[in-house]
């Protein structure tokens, strides 16, 4: 059992941009896009009761992004020929929320106005929270502390990777690409919330001399010919790597590939991995399903409001070490840290984990060595 606590970087460059200064416009037949536009379209949310019974319940906006030239050529999800789905939000694409960007704008403050901020986060690089002014600010009114001035909307897209959360997660078609460097020694890097076919990872020294490449791929192995010819492909959803080579200062080039598809993924973190001890078994994973049921004129429907994943970790510890390995576990205490509970990718990725140490225990059974306990609780 590993853990990794992350280490400071900077993200040197990506292919998520920060802004757009344009948001997707409405479809219209008349238009002739070329590769690379963006175009939206409004679909009719319904809600099925039995097998006759709808109700409309909203609608969609589903952004596009052509790849062929279209002329009069209508996006629909199940095109991919003309146009690929990069986004479907209950939010129209404005100039502000473009397709799940948030245009990052720096401008005089004022009410309703939307703004940057950079919000260090333990351990973890700089990311750019957003923040709406609810009233007319002045400069005396920053940093934006007190939520009756200032309402927090989210992260800059392309740092969600590096905030507090998995399931705020980058997404960008066919590729998300990051580069980062540090002055530390990153030995590791873990990924969480992964939908790619691939992950790329490219270490340069202070000359730019590559000295690490590597690609792992992350689709599964189908168990029988049934499961080849009629089952989906199934992918793992995170990795972890530790083999990078130990420079004071490097830099690391990652690329997550989903060719045809939109990449996503819901953290990043860079560092050095610590043991502390073998796994044992009756190890375990849990979740806790935060849906709310609403009822609606007698019909009772499941609101997804996520889950709540937890670990639970048995390692055996020599005794010699059992002092310090619970103080390096007592100074995780209030951090977000990556969990690794056994480094095989086959039936044992669910016990990877990136959250909290809820409850660190250890139980001296004999002279020699000693049994820990671990509870991690992810965050949503």
């Amino acid at each position: 059992m590993k853990y990794i606590e992350p280490l400071p970087f900077t993200l040197e460059a990506s292919n998520i941009p920060n802004d757009y200064s344009l948001a997707p416009e409405l479809w219209d037949s008349t238009v002739n896009y070329n590769v690379g536009d963006y175009a939206y379209v409004i679909v009719q949310k319904f809600e099925s009761f039995g097998s006759f019974i709808s109700f409309p319940t909203g609608i969609l906006y589903k952004t596009y992004k052509a790849v062929a030239a279209n002329t009069g050529v209508k996006p629909t999800e199940d095109d991919g020929t003309n146009w690929q789905l990069v986004n479907a939000s209950e939010e129209k694409p404005d100039t502000a929320f473009v397709f799940g960007y948030y245009k990052w704008i720096e401008v005089a403050w004022s009410a309703g106005q939307t703004v940057a901020v950079v919000d260090q986060y333990k351990g973890n690089a700089p990311t750019y929270g957003i923040y709406r002014a609810a009233v007319d600010a002045a400069a005396a009114d920053w940093p934006p502390t007190t939520p009756e001035k200032w309402q927090y909307l989210g992260v800059v897209h392309k740092y969600r990777p590096f905030d507090s959360a998995i399931n705020t997660v980058a997404q960008y078609p066919d590729e998300i690409t990051y580069t980062i460097s540090s002055s530390s020694t990153i030995t590791s890097i873990a990924f969480f919330g992964v939908y790619a076919s691939s992950i790329t990872i490219v270490q340069k020294d202070s000359s730019g001399t590559i000295v690490y490449e590597k690609t792992y791929q992350l689709t599964m192995d189908f168990s029988d010919w049934f499961g080849y010819f009629f089952e989906e492909l199934e992918r793992y959803s995170s990795l972890y790597v530790e083999d990078l080579l130990m420079y004071r200062e490097s830099t690391i080039e990652i690329t997550i590939s989903a060719p045809g598809e939109v990449a996503m993924v819901g953290a990043i973190v860079p560092g050095r991995p610590m043991d502390v001890g073998v796994t044992l078994y009756d190890s375990g994973v849990s979740s806790l399903d935060l849906s709310e049921k609403e009822e609606n004129y007698g019909f009772a429907t499941l609101q997804d409001k996520g889950f709540v994943r937890s670990t639970s970790l048995l390692a055996l510890v020599d005794n010699r070490a059992l002092s310090l390995v619970m103080r390096k576990l007592f100074k995780l205490r209030n951090r977000l840290i990556a969990f690794i509970g056994d480094e095989r990718d086959e039936g044992y990725e669910l016990f990877r984990s990136y959250g909290f140490l809820r409850r660190a225990s250890a139980l001296v059974s004999n002279p020699v060595q000693t049994t820990i306990s671990l509870e991690i609780e992810e965050t949503i």
